[in-house]
């Protein structure tokens, strides 16, 4: 596994250009100058925005150009640096970092953590935070049968599909699978039904550390408000002893103990805090070979 490390650090877009934003970590002409004379980067034109220049960072962590960069930003320009995919602050430099698989990687993985990047349908998140209710969509979509509900990065892992691929896998009996069926309070040009991906079978506690408010690390798992995997990566692995991962039942599909998420004040917990899928090499192979679009398969970590 590497990791790749991407950024763009750009001039402040004027007021009145779509992409303005106030907190913009701009940097000014001679200190692009400086990063482009240290690390031969070249400034590049991004239209879509007015025409403004920015220098992109779309290289391996570990590249001397990479690790030159950063010690740049930190050192002489004075900007912290936060391994995020949210822009922070105009004196931080968000660099999100993604984890690049190898083929041994999943080839040596016993499991996988399943996340979807492709929204399913219309959701209706007003009626999901005023009532107590499932999972409500609007409408759902005719041409993407498995995805998740929103763009939003929290409910990555949560993955639903409609009634034909739910067929299709129970027709394969993935041991350990469920579905929950979603409210459905709108009409879709088809008649489309959508069940979110559960399990009956819930793992052992991790040995991840996690981390809450403002990315602090915590010091254990907790029930209520903020608690992620503290990592600084992209997607967030998850770790067990390899005693443990022996320990596991056989199953295709499987939920973690954990509930992952961020705090939303004033709003039931169970509303944005969910356990992770964790599937086989069986389910992650039969998914690859129907094709479904924007599935990704993190392999699970094993630690000695």
């Amino acid at each position: 596994m590497r990791l790749k490390a991407y950024a763009e650090l750009f001039r402040k877009r004027p007021k009145g250009d779509p992409g303005y934003r106030e907190n913009d970590p701009w940097f000014t002409d001679e200190e692009l100058d400086r990063m482009t004379e240290v690390t031969g980067i070249e400034r590049t034109v991004v239209t879509e925005f007015a025409n403004y220049q920015a220098i992109i960072l779309n290289n391996y962590y570990d590249d001397p150009i990479t690790q030159k960069l950063i010690k740049l930003l930190e050192e002489e320009m004075g900007r912290t640096i936060r391994y995020s995919e949210i822009v922070q602050g105009k004196d931080v430099v968000a660099i999100k970092l993604t984890k690049e698989f190898e083929k041994e990687d999943f080839k040596n993985a016993k499991c996988f953590s399943l996340y979807a990047d492709k929204v399913i349908g219309s959701f209706d998140a007003k009626k999901y935070w005023a009532e107590d209710t499932g999972c409500p969509f609007k409408m759902a979509s005719v041409k993407n049968g498995i995805g998740r509900p929103i763009a939003g990065g929290g409910f990555r892992y949560r993955v639903f599909c409609d009634q034909i691929i739910k067929a299709a896998m129970e027709s394969m009996n993935f041991a350990g699978l469920k579905f929950v069926e979603c409210e459905m309070v709108g009409q879709s040009k088809k008649d489309i039904r959508l069940f979110e991906l559960s399990s009956k079978i819930v793992l052992p506690r991790t040995i991840n550390a996690f981390s809450g408010e403002d990315g602090m690390l915590l010091s254990e798992y907790k029930d209520e408000g903020t608690c992620l995997i503290s990592e600084n990566s992209f997607p967030r692995q998850m770790a067990y002893k390899r005693e443990a991962v022996a320990s596991f039942p056989d199953f295709d599909v499987a939920i973690t103990h954990e509930n992952f998420g961020v705090n939303v004040p004033g709003k039931s917990p169970s509303k944005f805090r969910f356990p992770m899928l964790v599937v086989s090499p069986k389910f992650r192979e039969w998914c690859l070979k129907q094709k479904y679009r924007k599935l990704e398969f993190c392999p699970i970590k094993e630690v000695s």
